[in-house]
């Protein structure tokens, strides 16, 4: 299986709205390709907490491994 290419929409005013805090906790219920997780977690040290999930299990295999580094 490959990677579907996918640009997340508003991921700049989810940054900016969201007000991540280092070690938050937050909840992406449309995990998908992992593009709003992977925002969210690329916007602060230490790392906030991310809970991915989608009803989609091929989508959760196929981001996995890009979501690896972040473990």
């Amino acid at each position: 299986m490959s990677m579907k290419y996918h640009i997340p929409v508003l991921t700049c005013e989810l940054i900016d709205n969201l007000m991540i805090r280092p070690g938050g906790q937050y909840i992406d219920c449309t995990f998908g390709e992992a593009g709003h997780s992977r925002a969210v977690l690329e916007s602060t040290t230490p790392l906030p907490n991310v809970l991915a999930i989608d009803l989609d299990g091929d989508a959760i295999t196929l981001s996995r491994d890009s979501m690896s580094k972040f473990r």
